[in-house]
């Protein structure tokens, strides 16, 4: 898995009887109706689709995983389930069609991260690299491989194991027999300590501080404009930055 999808989309509380009844129509486990397009498409994990209800409202959750990028996963569960999601967004009282779907669920979608205006929150997409193409063959060998050591007449485990991996090379199924690449398994870069300190303190630059330099970019180019002729505009840029990162240490 890629991606780990979380869409929210507000509804009024005068709603919420009429979205429940649609909810429901899909049921719980997921009718056919839902279910078969996303094994279609093949790359869709799970998916959940539920109302929560605050004071004054609630909100329609959908949350997927997939083997594809946010966006990509977004317009694959659209396009599979469009009718349904229509219909439930309808009763929401959202009313888009089969052309707009997709824009208006990634437009809803939340952006997880550390940021200032990101919304708090680290996604946990599961095994890296098992898509879903992967989980099925995997399924199908292990019920196979069950079948013949059923049916075998081996005498001890180690034949057994002999006679699976025979089977498997006759019938071209030694994929099992062959370790995927895994990048989560590659050896780590070789970074300096020096380089740590410097990326570390480039995420903090970036996620945190930047509305001080925001602003120090501000206070330089009206220090550059209104005391251009005494000091400069270079000290006043190195001015303004200086004040930047007095306020990063303060803050």
């Amino acid at each position: 898995m890629t991606a780990f999808v979380t869409i929210a989309i507000p509804f009024a509380a005068d709603r919420l009887d009429l979205l429940q009844a649609a909810l429901d129509r899909l049921s719980n486990p997921a009718s056919d109706a839902m279910r078969a397009p996303l094994d279609a498409d093949g790359s869709i994990h799970f998916m959940t689709l539920n109302a929560f209800v605050e004071e004054g409202g609630g909100h329609l959750l959908l949350e997927a995983t997939g083997d594809h990028s946010e966006a990509e996963t977004v317009a694959r569960i659209a396009k599979a389930l469009t009718d349904p999601l229509i219909e439930a967004l309808a009763a929401a009282g959202v009313f888009v069609d089969a052309t707009g779907l997709s824009s208006l669920l990634d437009r809803r979608r939340l952006k997880f991260g550390l940021g200032w205006f990101a919304t708090p929150g680290l996604m946990f997409c599961g095994t890296p690299g098992l898509d879903v193409g992967r989980i099925r063959d995997e399924a199908r060998l292990a019920e196979w491989v069950e079948a013949i050591i059923h049916a075998g007449t081996a005498s001890t485990a180690l034949a057994t194991l002999d006679g699976v991996r025979a089977a498997l090379r006759l019938e071209g199924s030694d994929w099992a027999l062959r370790a995927r690449p895994a990048a989560a398994l590659d050896a780590a870069p070789t970074t300096s300590a020096a380089g740590l300190v410097l990326a570390a303190l480039w995420g903090l630059a970036a996620n945190f501080f930047w509305p001080f330099f925001a602003v120090a970019a501000a206070i330089g180019l009206w220090r550059a404009y209104v005391r251009a002729p005494e000091s400069g505009c270079v000290s006043a840029a190195l001015w303004g930055l200086a004040l930047a990162c007095g306020l990063s240490i303060l803050f």
